[in-house]
């Protein structure tokens, strides 16, 4: 089985699919849907114009391992769905109904299963998160404590990404968030690994740049970061602005 870049294939969809079903409802750099009653989508709050997933990739024993560790019931696993070349992948993801739930992709089988609902195993989450994760400027209440807010903030599949990543040694996570992130209000692509943040896309407006832009007519730009831990800290790595996945 070739090895899938899930990450950049999510930033794809992202850019082709979900940006311009946001672009519909774009004023002064606002995405304001009429899901939303025609307002602003604020950051932290969710935006209902796009199909958001949650993916977990493994090579072929995830599934068995969250039945045996009681993390998952067998029945809430639906049968899996071959998704063994980037055709059949990229179909799946534009065909999918399901937004409950979650996904594990057995990249050894080419398979992919929804699983309608998996515990979350507690662990403390705010260390494997940049400190502007949620908000593009950072905690709107420095003063509260970062694990509260973590918690307070994320939603049950950001923190079941996070979670998961960091249980078992061999699992990537991956997300399209329905969360608005900066003033633009569309969510974010975030990969997760034990470590915690690996790398993230986003997409902001932003009229006084001068690119390169998702899309230049609206002024949107995508950016690209990447996250490493050093001395038990997530550090921000390096960060650029991209215009297709191939930029990555």
């Amino acid at each position: 089985m070739a090895k899938r870049d899930i990450f950049s294939m999510l930033v794809r969809y992202h850019i082709d699919v979900n940006l311009p079903q946001c672009i519909l409802y774009l004023q002064e750099g606002m995405v304001c849907p009429p899901t939303n009653k025609g307002r602003p989508v604020k950051e932290g709050l969710e935006n209902k114009e796009y199909h958001g997933i949650c993916i977990f990739k493994n090579g072929s024993t995830l599934v068995d391992k969250l039945v045996e560790d009681k993390l998952v019931n067998p029945v809430d696993v639906d049968e899996p769905v071959d998704v063994s070349n980037n055709a059949k992948f990229e179909d799946f993801l534009n065909n999918k109904d399901e937004e409950d739930g979650v996904y594990i992709y057995e990249s050894a089988s080419g398979l992919i299963y929804r699983i309608a609902k998996i515990h979350e195993p507690d662990i403390t989450i705010s260390d494997k998160i940049p400190h502007d994760f949620i908000f593009y400027g950072g905690p709107q209440n420095p003063n509260l404590d970062p694990e509260k807010a973590a918690r307070r903030k994320l939603g049950t599949k950001t923190r079941l990404a996070i979670s998961l990543a960091n249980m078992y040694d061999d699992i990537d996570a991956y997300l399209i968030k329905h969360s608005g992130y900066t003033s633009l209000g569309i969510g974010k692509i975030p990969h997760f690994s034990k470590e915690g943040l690996v790398q993230e896309f986003f997409f902001r407006y932003d009229p006084n740049s001068k690119g390169p832009f998702v899309d230049e007519e609206n002024h949107i730009i995508g950016v690209h970061r990447q996250y490493e831990r050093h001395d038990s800290q997530l550090m921000r790595m390096g960060g650029k602005l991209i215009t297709r996945p191939k930029d990555l």
